[in-house]
């Protein structure tokens, strides 16, 4: 997906963001205000709960099993938290970045599996993964919003999409994204500070 990918959403969800960033790009130049928007793939990190990949992490410190969205073997890109962050402040910095919405991309494409299994070798803990499909989303939905949130949202685990970045990367081109392995590892040694007495 470029930055000039038509949008039109068919989601309720992917209608309100929509509507949510024309109104946030309407409002660029009234009054002195200057906007801008990044939109990213999934992402991960310490503190992070809302994170598709935050169980898995919990779960490997613990030594548990964590729960994943499947399918699990389709190609995915995840954004590291404090690398999304860097790329806002410099947005931020960039007066060509106003009055725009950019792309960010993640590390690489990646299966969650593939993202799972070294989450758990990283921990030092055996990978055990309990993969709720559709089918047990649309049963959690009956009582959990968020979770009605993931069935119309699902299509995105079965059919892949990438955030294609190149006018990030001409913009900023010092744009940085921590390869998995540096990201997991971090991530890993939050969450044992955080469980440490």
């Amino acid at each position: 997906i470029t930055e000039d990918h038509p949008r039109e959403p068919h989601t309720f969800k992917g209608r309100m963001r929509k509507e949510q960033e024309d109104i946030v790009l309407g409002a660029h130049g009234k009054n002195g205000m200057q906007v801008t928007i990044l939109r990213a793939p999934d992402f991960y990190g310490g503190d992070s709960p809302l994170s598709m990949l935050y169980r898995v992490f919990d779960a490997a410190v613990k030594g548990k099993t964590a729960d994943v969205i499947g399918p699990i073997d389709k190609p995915h890109e995840f954004i590291y938290v404090p690398d999304l962050a860097r790329t806002l402040y410099q947005l931020s910095q960039v007066d060509a970045a106003y009055g725009k919405g950019w792309n960010i991309g993640g590390a690489g494409f990646i299966t969650v599996k593939e993202f799972s299994e070294k989450i758990f070798k990283r921990a030092g803990s055996k990978l055990k993964l309990r993969v709720a499909g559709l089918w047990t989303l649309r049963l959690l939905g009956l009582f959990n919003p968020f979770m009605r949130e993931f069935v119309e949202m699902h299509y995105l685990m079965t059919e892949p999409l990438f955030v294609y970045d190149e006018a990030l990367r001409r913009l900023i081109p010092e744009l940085r994204k921590t390869p998995y392995d540096d990201g997991i590892e971090r991530t890993l040694a939050f969450e044992r500070a955080r469980r440490a007495p």
